[in-house]
């Protein structure tokens, strides 16, 4: 029976972030992934890094912006610390309103984000027609640019992460799915598909999955799992500028360093149901492009798939200790690869210090 100071339960990019930060403040760690690298969220990921996350409450979108903020950062330098490039790019953001409605929303939205110092540009149809000439204006109220934020590749950067475990000699298992966490006699049990573990400290960071892990210990987490689709077209000569969304619908579209044309749009039915696209998806996305860019009409998807998120009551995640030697990081809806490195990062900072990082306290899954 194999015994480990922490062990982390999933191997997405917030799991392994985990794991990375533990390994330079010098843990004993060990991580478990159910399945291959990249089969959960962060591998069906568009791999947006944003700085920008709105929020109901004008307080909590500061704070979560700030945490985005860092999280941007710390994507930057990753590339150098682990000498894996993530393909990480400063692309910017560009997010549209159609009507006035919207419109307004951005408008406070953005307001928020200037109080904070955030240099978000507000511009007109006609002065984006201008600077992004692949953009149609016809159908546009406003504009709302900010040239901070960026992409990075979802299995680049899970490469990066793995191959620093490995430099580090931590011990990483896939195809090894979790069973149950068991107290027993001071530590932690963990049976699993490949044997039993025993641990002093357990950090689950399974997605949805968290909630069935950490429920037969007396704490209830409540995710909400949602099915989202993306699209994936053939490669073409890159011409795209920023990543374009509209919030009111979930729409966003982006151009990898390759060529390739991807997107989203909106959300479908809370499921964790992975097998089978929609054609209404399909043609929901395809109209969307169509008003804002015509230009892409004659394109040609190559792959469609599905990625599950997963959102809490709040909307806000779930981080923190359930109790002295249980920890859960999950709840990050769309924004999960945005945050993996810095939620990494406080979550080390605070077993490190004993005290639970300043930036964390709003996440505490005692909160409900």
């Amino acid at each position: 029976m194999t015994h480990s100071d922490y062990l982390i339960i999933g191997g997405g990019s917030v799991g392994l972030s985990i794991a990375y930060n533990l390994m330079k403040i010098k843990k004993d760690v060990r991580l478990i992934e159910k399945s291959y690298l990249n089969a959960g969220s962060t591998g069906r990921n568009l791999g947006i890094v944003r700085e920008r996350i709105p929020h109901k409450d004008p307080e909590m979108q500061k704070h979560l912006s700030k945490i985005a903020t860092k999280g941007a950062k710390m994507h930057a330098k990753l590339p150098a610390q682990t000498g894996i490039n993530t393909f990480y790019r400063q692309s910017g953001r560009l997010s549209l309103a159609l009507n006035e409605t919207e419109e307004n929303d951005l408008d406070s939205e953005t307001k928020i984000y200037q109080e904070m110092g955030k240099n978000i540009k507000k511009m007109s149809p006609q002065e984006i027609e201008k600077k992004w000439h692949y953009i149609s204006a016809d159908e546009i109220n406003a504009g709302y640019y900010n040239s901070k934020e960026a992409m990075s590749h979802p299995f680049a950067l899970t490469w990066a992460y793995v191959e620093a475990l490995k430099k580090g000699n931590i011990p990483f298992e896939k195809e090894n799915e979790v069973k149950s966490i068991k107290e027993q006699d001071g530590h932690y049990l963990i049976e699993a598909k490949n044997g039993e573990y025993t641990a002093e400290h357990v950090i689950v960071a399974a997605n949805v999955y968290t909630q069935e892990l950490v429920e037969p210990l007396g704490y209830k987490i409540e995710l909400i799992p949602f099915r989202k689709e993306i699209v994936i077209s053939e490669p073409m000569r890159p011409f795209f500028g920023p990543t374009i969304d509209r919030p009111s619908n979930g729409y966003i579209i982006a151009q990898t360093m390759r060529g390739e044309i991807m997107g989203t749009i909106s959300e479908q039915s809370p499921s964790r149901d992975l097998t089978e696209t929609t054609s209404s998806f399909l043609s929901k996305f395809a109209n969307e492009t169509l008003r804002i860019l015509p230009t892409l009409k004659d394109i040609r998807i190559i792959r469609q798939w599905i990625g599950i998120t997963e959102k809490t009551r709040d909307e806000i995640p779930i981080i923190g200790k359930l109790n002295e030697d249980i920890w859960v990081s999950c709840g990050f809806h769309i924004y999960g690869v945005t945050m993996a490195p810095v939620i990494g990062k406080l979550i080390a900072d605070s077993i490190k210090t004993g005290q639970t990082a300043e930036m964390l306290k709003p996440f505490d899954p005692h909160r409900f």
